[in-house]
């Protein structure tokens, strides 16, 4: 990796050979239980361990539960990361070196089938967390003139809702629409504040239909961004 800008310099080159095992367990039919594992070795950072789980429980026969936890690493493309800034008047400003960022991220999805004039109402409501342990904090917060990239000391995390509702309403008529709410928020310096440019809900509705030998498809969406900081 190779970036350059104004003074700053981050070349990189990056060898990460790992190994990954996961083993599928199944006591019963209704239930689905996926530990698995990974291990790296980063020639710059050292040796990362990735664990991870994922269960799916059949409730009933319109009813799944699944959950999922786990870890993740990735290396910072600090300039590459950030270019919406290069269009503004704010200087660079690099406190912390970036190296790479650590979370951990866990949560759920329950799906429900009902049955509406023998055609599925599909049902989705999906929660997830990711906690941060290591992360490169861009503040523009500080100094209006300035965008500083620091290593984070304190919280950060993002919570995301979602429920979806997809149906045929007349045959080959299919309606979708989801909601989306995010919180997501990190410490800067010594103030918890809600990340800024970040929506903090979406809103999503799309018409699709096909002709009888789907010679023709006419897909139509509408997509609602809600205010950010």
């Amino acid at each position: 990796y190779e970036e350059e800008y104004n003074g700053i310099d981050f070349f990189r080159k990056e060898s990460r050979p790992g190994i990954f095992a996961e083993y599928n367990y199944s006591p019963i039919p209704q239930l689905a239980v996926v530990p698995g594992a990974r291990v790296d070795f980063h020639n710059l950072y050292g040796t990362f361990f990735t664990p991870r789980l994922h269960v799916k429980y059949g409730i009933d026969d319109n009813t799944t539960l699944r959950i999922s936890g786990g870890k993740g690493y990735r290396s910072v493309n600090l300039l590459a990361e950030n270019m919406n800034y290069l269009a503004s008047s704010r200087q660079f400003v690099v406190i912390n070196n970036p190296t790479y960022e650590e979370g951990w991220n866990y949560g759920f999805n329950l799906t429900r089938y009902f049955s509406i004039n023998n055609r599925d109402l599909r049902v989705t409501a999906d929660y997830y967390r990711t906690d941060f342990i290591k992360q490169t904090v861009v503040d523009i917060d500080s100094d209006i003139r300035e965008v500083r990239f620091y290593d984070l000391e304190g919280k950060s995390y993002s919570n995301n809702y979602q429920v979806e509702i997809a149906y045929e309403l007349f045959e080959r008529l299919d309606l979708m629409t989801a909601f989306r709410y995010s919180d997501v928020k990190t410490q800067y310096g010594d103030k918890l504040l809600t990340k800024p440019l970040t929506n903090k809900y979406k809103a999503l509705l799309t018409v699709s239909y096909a002709t009888e030998e789907r010679d023709w498809l006419f897909d139509t969406s509408f997509l609602l961004n809600g205010d950010g900081r």
